[in-house]
């Protein structure tokens, strides 16, 4: 695990001199990212950098590596899963290797095949490769966007860097803010792929790669996408599960490969007792288990989680987290953010990221399982939409009358209230409406809301006719909000840290499996993620497993109330997003008002745009 950076000059703007200072400079704005050592490459042409986090091959792993006559090398970003198995194809192939090191399993695995290797690799990662003789260099981001990857294109040069931040750090970008990434941000509380928060610099989209020449002419292709076809369904249930069990088992297998203890996030949840109960099985000594603990009781969760540790006999760790410790946290996390990011639990994800960093260099967590299975509540927005709908009028009227009096007080009329407010709408409308988490269309000025949604319609539309509903959606927030919120959240607060983050729900074969199953596998009724649930029962206790779902949530509203009351109010009045015409001053305004005196939660408008204003004033 590290952090890269790069600079690719088929103009030769830079001299040697200032090639090296700015590689310098990029690797220390990263210097998080990778503790353990630093790696720098500088020719004409090229200059590569990297932080490094050691994992795997701890002695002979530095970066960059390069191939047997010099002529090519890589620096790395992540972790290969299934790399010794790779490793020992090539070698049956007569190809050596002067470490043990994945890195050096791609630079030899593509040298030896091409570029379809990457097909190969199982695991979280980005990387460039330069090919010195053939004056190219290539750069490629993992199946589902694990590891981030920036990119830049400027007067002749191409710069590249794991976060935002290392290549606007030696000033040679713009720092101009893109309108409709920044409109996109408002909607959704993120920025998905292809858009940064400032123009003209781009996150490469996963499952691509992307690969420039001597002359400045791009490539850029798509390696792997979730391919849904009708023919290999699973129409048995019980073989349905039984696939299932078997790819999430050799998953987290594979993500237990290390040189360094391993340990586990145990939020609660379903999803991440799973993985720590199959570790507990396949470990030799009790494996360690990290839990946020919350003063709040009605946001702690650290109860749920004894359930898995009593079973399994868990070396556990808990972190109680007090309002203070989220004040403290709040501008190192700020801060760092390469571009602004809403979710606000991604503060109580670094301070559990640093509290577990005191014990090991990596951790499993159970991200992915809500994507792939049905488990959000929003996911059952047709259901309730449907019994609502069959309730009489005068039911109706009373509900919505007694509801907008208490409307954003708790989190059962927060969720009653979306059900009401979306309830007569056409679904593919609720199913968008319910992914943006922060403002509303009509809050919003300026961009056409077409422009900012065009790619999450693109990726809904794209399998109709082809797959049921549930999974199009599913299949929508694979694509956009776990790219751009969850995986991104974790990578940001965990790398901060200087934590690695291995999540096994997402490898490939599981990934594939769940998507040939059809939606009724994973909805029931009100039943979530159904097939998941059975295929793993005898992990999960029985008193764990009926628990509803409850979230990783914080609670900001009170925040925003108290605490942080003056300091949102002084840096929203006065920022870019209102003195810019991007958002009515009179509609936030009201927000504030309404939200204090607690007739409304508008916590997530608030919060996006207090972290907006935050980050601006820091980075532009």
């Amino acid at each position: 695990m590290c952090g890269i950076n790069g600079i690719f000059q088929f103009r030769r703007k830079f001299e040697i001199d200032k090639l090296s200072n700015y590689i310098g400079i990029m690797n220390q704005s990263i210097v998080h990212r990778g503790p353990d050592g630093e790696g720098v490459y500088v020719d004409e042409t090229c200059a590569l950098g990297m932080r490094r986090l050691s994992i795997i091959d701890l002695e002979k792993g530095d970066q960059p590596i390069w191939n047997d006559d010099r002529t090519k090398a890589i620096i790395f970003n992540g972790e290969i899963y299934n790399y010794q198995e790779l490793r020992n194809n090539l070698l049956g192939k007569g190809i050596g290797f002067s470490t043990n090191s994945d890195t050096e399993v791609i630079l030899k695995g593509i040298e030896s095949e091409g570029i379809s290797f990457i097909n190969r690799l199982e695991g979280m990662f980005a990387f460039a490769i330069y090919d010195k003789k053939q004056q190219t260099v290539l750069l490629a981001r993992d199946r589902l966007g694990e590891k981030p990857l920036y990119y830049a294109e400027d007067d002749g040069v191409l710069y590249f860097a794991s976060e935002l931040k290392s290549i606007l750090s030696i000033g040679v970008i713009k720092k101009q803010i893109n309108t409709i990434a920044f409109s996109q941000y408002l909607h959704l509380s993120y920025i998905p792929s292809p858009l940064t928060i400032i123009e003209g610099v781009y996150k490469l989209r996963p499952g691509y790669w992307m690969n420039m020449n001597s002359f400045g002419k791009t490539e850029t292709i798509q390696y792997w996408d979730e391919h849904i076809d009708p023919k290999t369904i699973i129409t048995d249930y019980d073989l349905g599960k039984e696939l299932l069990r078997k790819s999430v088992e050799e998953s987290v297998k594979k993500c237990m490969v290390a040189d360094v203890p391993v340990g586990v996030f145990l939020s609660g949840g379903i999803d991440s007792g799973i993985v720590a109960g199959l570790m507990a099985q396949y470990s030799a000594k009790p494996i360690s288990t990290f839990t946020l603990g919350f003063s709040e009781k009605e946001y702690d969760e650290s109860k749920r989680a004894e359930i898995i540790v009593q079973k399994y006999k868990t070396d556990h760790h808990i972190k109680v987290v007090k309002s203070e410790d989220v004040f403290e946290a709040l501008p190192t996390v700020i801060e760092s953010m390469g571009e602004p990011f809403a979710d606000q639990s991604i503060i109580v994800t670094y301070i559990l990221s640093a509290f577990t960093r005191k014990y090991v260099k990596a951790v499993l967590t159970g991200d992915g399982g809500d994507e792939l299975f049905a488990g959000y509540n929003r996911y059952l927005i047709e259901y309730y939409s449907q019994k609502y709908n069959e309730m009489p009028d005068p039911v109706k009227k009373m509900s919505d009358l007694v509801l907008r009096n208490i409307d954003g007080r708790t989190r059962l009329s927060r969720k009653v209230s979306k059900v009401i407010d979306n309830a007569n709408l056409p679904l593919d409308v609720q199913r968008l409406n319910l992914m943006c988490l922060a403002f509303n269309k009509s809050t919003i000025l300026g961009k056409d809301s077409e422009e900012i949604y065009r790619d999450i319609r693109n990726c809904y539309e794209k399998y109709i006719g082809v797959t049921d509903e549930i999974n199009r959606i599913l299949y929508t927030d694979l694509k956009v909000s776990l790219e751009g919120d969850m995986l991104a959240k974790v990578d940001r607060a965990s790398m901060l840290a200087s934590l690695e983050t291995r999540v096994p729900l997402l490898g490939k074969n599981v990934v594939e499996t769940s998507f040939m199953m059809p939606g009724t596998f994973k909805i029931a009724g009100r039943q979530q993620k159904k097939i998941f649930k059975e295929a793993f029962e005898d992990i999960i206790p029985n008193e764990l497993r009926k628990k509803s779902k409850r979230g990783f949530d914080v609670p900001i509203s009170k925040w925003i109330r108290n605490d942080l009351r003056t300091d949102m109010e002084k840096t929203i009045s006065g920022g870019y997003a209102i003195s810019e015409g991007m958002i009515s001053k009179s509609a936030v305004n009201e927000m504030i008002t309404r939200h204090i005196s607690g007739y409304k939660n508008y916590s997530m408008e608030l919060w996006s745009l207090y972290v907006f204003e935050k980050w601006y004033v820091r980075n532009i």
